[in-house]
C-alpha cells in the first residue's frame, strides 16, 4: 500500500503487480481486495488506482502523532518506499530494455541515421513507469554532456574509440 501512496502517477493492479511482484509472497490484488472499501480501480485490472478519500492517504502518510503505539503500525515510511518502488522501477528497465525489439540505434547517430518512433501502447505501463519515474533522461544528459565531443562518446559506445 506504501508503493501506490508514493507514486508519482496511479497505476493499475496488473503494472504493480510487475513492479512489486518480486516482494509480495501473493498478487498484490489480494491485499488491495481487502482495502477496495477505500480505493478506487481495484476491480479492473487495467484502471489505475486511486485513494478514494484524502484522510485515508493522510492516515497513513501525515499523522501527527506518529508515535501512538496503537496506530503507528500503519504509518508508511515515505522515503523507504520511494526506495523500494525506485530500485524495482530499475530492475524493471534492466529485465525489460533489453526485450525492447529496435533499440540500439543510438549506436548508428554517427552515420546520421533516423531515430523511429517507439509508440507508446506497445509498452507495457509498468515499464512507461520505470522509465518515467527512474528519470533516465537526467541520467542521458549527464552522459552526453560529460563528454566534449559527442562523436568520440558516439564512438566509445560502439567500440570504436
Amino acid at each position: 500500500m506504501g508503493a501506490i501512496l508514493v507514486a508519482q502517477q496511479p497505476l493499475s493492479v496488473r503494472a504493480w503487480d510487475a513492479i512489486l511482484s518480486p516482494l509480495l509472497k501473493s498478487s498484490i490484488h489480494h491485499t488491495l481486495a481487502e482495502l477496495a472499501p477505500l480505493l478506487l480501480g481495484v476491480r479492473e485490472p487495467d484502471e489505475p488506482i486511486r485513494i478514494l478519500h484524502q484522510s485515508f492517504h493522510d492516515f497513513l502518510i501525515d499523522r501527527t502523532e506518529p508515535e501512538s503505539s496503537a496506530l503507528h503500525r500503519y504509518l508508511v515510511d515515505t522515503k523507504r518506499e520511494n526506495i523500494r518502488v525506485a530500485l524495482h522501477c530499475v530492475e524493471t528497465l534492466n529485465e525489460d530494455l533489453c526485450r525492447l525489439d529496435g533499440l540500439g540505434l543510438i549506436q548508428k547517430l554517427p552515420e546520421k541515421v533516423e531515430l523511429s518512433p517507439i509508440p507508446p501502447e506497445t509498452l507495457a505501463e509498468h515499464f512507461r513507469y520505470a522509465c518515467w519515474h527512474v528519470q533516465l533522461t537526467r541520467w542521458v544528459e549527464v552522459c552526453v554532456r560529460g563528454w566534449k565531443d559527442t562523436s568520440v562518446y558516439l564512438r566509445s559506445l560502439n567500440g570504436l574509440s
